[in-house]
């Protein structure tokens, strides 16, 4: 998988909803894949920015020009990029 080093600034404000973004992809087959990935790991995820590639109609599971971050609870927010491989 390719990690793309990049965070939506106008994404979901972690402040707010008590998330935080874990790793930001360039496919999203990927944050899908890292998100799965956590969930059988006992880690609550969710990804975003799979709006912006719907140019090809909802499903594509293509390449996106933004990126798609996966998000995980602040409290997890360590575990999870252990489980990623991710340093942060």
């Amino acid at each position: 998988m390719a990690f793309v080093n990049a965070y939506e600034p106008d994404g979901p404000d972690e402040e707010e909803t008590g998330w935080a973004p874990v790793a930001t992809y360039g496919m999203v087959y990927e944050a899908d894949f890292a998100r799965a990935t956590l969930e059988s790991a006992g880690i609550p995820a969710t990804v975003h920015g799979t709006e912006h590639v719907a140019i090809f109609g909802p499903g594509w599971m293509g390449p996106s020009h933004r990126g798609i971050t996966v998000m995980v609870p602040r409290m997890w927010l360590e575990e999870a990029r252990e489980v990623l491989g991710e340093d942060g």
